[in-house]
Order: structure tokens, then sequence, then C-alpha cells
């Protein structure tokens, strides 16, 4: 998400993995209606990401958002995925 680059959404991903999958905080009821998979990338990565970028830039969450749109290419060259990510496999398993 954003100037994190794929590298940066491991990273995120990892970390809440570690936090909410881990620890069967996450489940399929707490996800509903979408599912685990959808939810943690598409919610969970992507607000942690905003708040991150918050937290950094001292910004407002709309010109968070408005950041992670405008900084993705910029992430993708500057912060790539150096190897496989396991995450998506391990969410499905919730």
């Amino acid at each position: 998400p954003g100037y994190y680059g794929p590298k940066g959404q491991s990273i995120i991903a990892e970390t809440l993995q570690k936090i909410y999958v881990n620890t069967k905080i996450m489940t399929k009821v707490s996800c509903a209606p979408q599912t685990p998979v959808k939810y943690f990338f598409e919610v969970m990565i992507l607000e942690t990401a905003v708040h991150l970028i918050i937290d950094n830039l001292g910004c407002e969450y709309d010109k968070a958002k408005e950041t992670i749109n405008k900084s993705m290419v910029y992430g993708n060259i500057i912060n790539p995925l150096d190897e496989i990510n396991e995450s998506e496999n391990k969410i499905n398993e919730v």
C-alpha cells in the first residue's frame, strides 16, 4: 500500500497475522460478510497503512489515503517484495 510498496505490505501482513490470525482473534464470523482473506487484505492491511502514514506525515485520514493512491508506483519501485509471502495461504486456513 502506497509508498510502503509490496515489501511494506508483506511486513504489515505478517505482523497482523501474528496478532489476529495466529491468536484466532480474526475468525470467519468476525470478518463477515467478507471472506477472511478479503477482509485481511482490503481492510486490515489498508487501514494499518493509512494510520502509519498519518503517523509518519502528521496528516489527516483523507490525505493519508490520497498519499497511498499517489505513491503506489514509487512504493513498487523502492520497496519491492524480495521473497514470496505466505500470509494469504495462512489466512485461508482461518
